[in-house]
């Protein structure tokens, strides 16, 4: 069911209106940047799954996982990586994937 931006702040234990969004670039290699960013008000990790431009694959389960033991739910953006290889959601441990 898709549900508009405000809903899912709500839903997920935010407040609308009140929504804190952070991007950041972490080390594909440790996740260490992505590790020290997460905390207990992280709802929600959304990252592609690779990218067309430099030809990077993330690693999507190790994403999942830091962000499950934090409490946050994982959307994975896989429009560039479904053209090369098949996409396994069980694997990647995601909540949702686009």
């Amino acid at each position: 069911m898709l549900i508009n931006v405000a809903e899912a702040i709500v839903k997920f234990g935010g407040e609308e209106g009140k929504a804190t969004v952070n991007e950041i670039i972490a080390d594909p290699n440790t996740g260490s940047v992505l590790k020290s960013k997460l905390g207990d008000r992280t709802r929600l990790v959304a990252v592609g799954a690779a990218s067309n431009a430099v030809g990077t694959i993330n690693p999507i389960r190790e994403v999942a996982d830091l962000a499950h033991a934090a409490g946050a739910q994982v959307f994975v953006d896989a429009v560039h990586y479904a053209p090369h290889a098949p996409i396994d959601v069980e694997a990647w441990d995601c909540d949702f994937v686009s």
